[in-house]
């Protein structure tokens, strides 16, 4: 399933970057991002946020699901549900 980021979604209190390689809004913390859209995230080369730096948090609000990116920025992109891990 592909994701999506409502205008809503794509605000933020802190300071937010403009947006990523294919328009996602986030902010950022440290080295890593913080996206909050609805629908799980893809792998491999069609996935998307593949400029999100690993150890990125993208949370679901449309399913409550955590991810978490495991890969590092290149076209081999993977994100872990943490909301499985048990």
């Amino acid at each position: 399933m592909a994701i999506t980021q409502t205008k809503a979604q794509g605000r933020g209190i802190g300071q937010v970057h403009p947006a990523s390689t294919d328009g996602f809004n986030y902010v950022m913390i440290g080295s890593i991002w913080f996206i909050v859209g609805g629908g799980s995230p893809t792998t491999g080369a069609n996935s998307e946020l593949k400029d999100a730096p690993k150890g990125s948090v993208y949370v679901d609000t449309t399913n409550s699901a955590m991810f978490v990116k495991s890969s590092a920025i290149d076209a081999n992109t993977t994100w872990r549900n943490l909301t499985d891990v048990t």
